[in-house]
């Protein structure tokens, strides 16, 4: 009896010391992030200012950074319909991400010609009107991850998981 008394004193104490650490690692680690985001945007101002040319390529990265993240998302939603059982849900979320991908490469496409500034009319309009486009990836996205969401099976709630 004082064996397992003293047993379970030590698991909630494990368990108290774990979280413990977790929260303290967690602490630093985004104080350590911060620190690091910081410096980076410090040499970043510097090298705007001193390096030659490197106005350019910084404008370059942060014109494709949302189409970077856009097909990061897109490939890893591409994973997830693959696991849905609904074959109705899943036609749809692939039909979504089809079109989103296809919007995200096209526009992909035009920011990367736009931004050797041709002297054509339609950049003006690409130019003007490019944000409808990262808009409408955001949506297709949304409708993809809905359509999947919508076939995948009701989940238990978590208190009737760990009833005993």
């Amino acid at each position: 009896m004082l064996l397992s008394c003293c047993l379970y004193i030590m698991n909630a104490l494990d368990k108290y010391l774990k979280l413990f650490f977790l929260l303290v690692g967690g602490f630093l680690c985004f104080i350590i992030a911060l620190t690091l985001i910081f410096f980076i945007l410090k040499f970043t101002s510097f090298a705007l200012l001193h390096i030659p040319g490197f106005e350019k390529i910084y404008g370059y990265l942060i014109t494709i950074i949302p189409y970077a993240i856009f097909g990061a998302v897109f490939s890893f939603l591409s994973t997830r319909i693959i696991k849905v059982k609904n074959r109705f849900s899943k036609s749809f979320a692939f039909f979504f991400l089809f079109i989103g991908m296809l919007v995200c490469l096209g526009s992909f496409v035009m920011a990367n010609i736009c931004f050797f500034n041709p002297k054509v009319e339609w950049y003006y309009f690409f130019d003007d009107n490019s944000h409808y486009f990262l808009i409408l990836q955001l949506l297709f996205v949304f409708l993809s991850s809905l359509s999947m969401a919508l076939g995948s099976p009701k989940e238990t709630d978590w208190m009737d998981k760990h009833l005993y």
